[in-house]
């Protein structure tokens, strides 16, 4: 009962904060007297921000520009070698996780041309590659796009026949591709920006293996959201209804089942395998 009512009152100081951010009586948290609690206020006052500045993109590709200030803190020199050494050794301490799932998933021995989508930078297909020697693998993520720094480098370094990187997903990109992976990408995407990627990948004849974290149950139930802010706007991100979502476009599921983790209570996976049956 305490752990519920807890739950509630962070729901209800969640609203309070949203409201206050419409009113604009956040700019309150930034009198002294408040100390490090208005400090905290501010840290959850900009996801809320971020969140609503990013929740109505349908194109991120094209409103790129909302993200160069948060890549651009983020992809330091540092963190770009770190990620250059991860691709030396294919191994990662966040492999340790459990979006590592859909490495080595025997599904990809049925697929020759494959866009790891959001990639991050491309661990997962350079370890999946050596798996899966016939495949050729594309690998995406915004963060090429939004710094140049990070795709040039990556190109420069590891770029291969068999792994290449791209910095946008055209619809000739996609023509080449027979399947879509991507792991834990969904869920920083917006309910429109989700549905027009799932409507672009089924009308060029993609599959899909993704996992992604959702806290939604998956079902076609009339009262079940497509969609909503996973873990009430800690994260910034969505947890959706995949099954209604992959419903909607026209994928057939093949299979779907959600994974939770031992020692993170605030992460719940979804992974599926959804095909289009190919004409002709």
């Amino acid at each position: 009962k305490i752990g519920i009512s807890l739950k509630k009152m962070e729901k209800i100081k969640n609203k309070l904060l949203m409201l206050f951010n419409y009113l604009g009586i956040n700019k309150l948290y930034q009198l002294p007297i408040l100390g490090s609690f208005g400090k905290k206020l501010i840290q959850i006052d900009s996801r809320i921000n971020e969140f609503n500045r990013l929740k109505n993109v349908i194109d991120i590709e094209e409103d790129v520009d909302l993200l160069k200030d948060m890549m651009g803190r983020y992809w330091t020199e540092e963190k770009i070698q770190k990620y250059l050494d991860e691709l030396k050794t294919c191994y990662a301490p966040w492999m340790r996780l459990y979006h590592s799932v859909l490495i080595g998933c025997s599904v990809l021995q049925n697929h020759k041309v494959i866009l790891d989508y959001g990639c991050g930078a491309g661990v997962h297909s350079f370890i999946n590659k050596k798996i899966f020697s016939h495949c050729k693998f594309y690998m995406n993520d915004i963060a090429m796009l939004s710094s140049p720094k990070l795709y040039q480098s990556l190109k420069e370094n590891y770029e291969t026949d068999d792994l290449q990187f791209v910095d946008r997903v055209t619809d000739d990109l996609l023509s080449k591709c027979d399947l879509i992976y991507s792991a834990g990408t969904f869920s920083v995407m917006p309910p429109k920006q989700l549905e027009r990627m799932l409507s672009r990948f089924y009308d060029n004849d993609c599959d899909l293996l993704v996992s992604t974290n959702t806290f939604l149950r998956q079902d076609l139930g009339a009262s079940q959201p497509y969609s909503k802010p996973y873990n009430d706007f800690r994260e910034v991100n969505w947890s959706h209804n995949c099954k209604k979502y992959l419903n909607r476009v026209g994928y057939k599921i093949q299979w779907l089942q959600t994974l939770t983790h031992d020692e993170m209570e605030n992460k719940r996976l979804v992974i599926f395998y959804a095909t289009k049956d190919k004409q002709g």
